[in-house]
């Protein structure tokens, strides 16, 4: 989970918004920034057309 929260700060999908120690570990937090937004936004499109494809296959097969 972290390599992949650190690859979307890479990415600046997301930020680091605050940190905390808790009982003696920090803790980050993190915000979801415009362009992370934005791919998700996309994303949902994109699986939305797959969805969409499926379904009009089943529907033409009878499936």
């Amino acid at each position: 989970m972290y390599r992949t929260l650190d690859h979307w700060e890479e990415e600046r999908l997301v930020a680091t918004d605050h940190e905390q120690i808790v009982d003696g570990r920090v803790r980050r937090y993190y915000r979801i920034t415009d362009e992370g937004t934005d791919a998700a936004q996309a994303e949902a499109a994109r699986l939305q057309r797959a969805v969409n494809l499926v379904s009009g296959r089943v529907a033409v097969t009878g499936a």
